[in-house]
């Protein structure tokens, strides 16, 4: 039986160092990603992603953002309509309302052209970075309120337990 490999390190690279590989890249001759990903460390694929964002990382440094900063804020154009779309669930999910995702999206269109909001898509995603976070805040609820249907719950469980597959 074969071995997996070793795990590389996540390295987090800082705006200067972004930039270095910026200008790395915009040299003569021009490295190639393999090249620029050995000399900082960093996978293939994370070179690409930088020099594809390139110009808003310069414009980064022309702010005069710190250079050491490693992340940027990535708020959402949506945050106040995510808001109400998460306070009309809990609301729902309080009553006892079976809720769907065809559903969700209905709503949160409702709200968009209420908000009079013009470029707004709705999709069947939640984003990463808060839906687990907000699964957890629901469980604590519940679990303050035993008589509670975990419908939604085992659903999500079910959904991650399909994609590991």
């Amino acid at each position: 039986m074969t071995e997996r490999p070793a795990k590389r390190r996540r390295v987090e690279l800082s705006l200067d160092d972004k930039l270095k590989i910026i200008k790395s890249f915009e040299s003569v001759p021009k490295p190639t990603f393999r090249s620029l990903s050995e000399k900082f460390s960093i996978g293939k694929s994370t070179v690409g992603d930088i020099i594809k964002k390139r110009e808003v990382y310069k414009a980064e440094f022309e702010k005069n953002i710190s250079g050491n900063k490693r992340r940027f804020n990535n708020a959402c154009k949506f945050d106040k309509l995510n808001e109400l779309v998460w306070q009309w669930f809990c609301q729902a999910r309080a009553k006892n309302i079976s809720i769907s995702g065809p559903i969700i999206q209905e709503k949160a269109s409702e709200f968009a052209k209420e908000l009079a909001v013009a470029d707004f898509k709705g999709s069947n995603v939640m984003p990463p970075k808060t839906s687990a976070e907000r699964i957890a805040a629901y469980r604590a609820r519940i679990r303050s309120n035993p008589n509670k249907k975990l419908d939604y719950l085992n659903k999500e469980r079910i959904r991650d337990k399909r994609r590991r597959l």
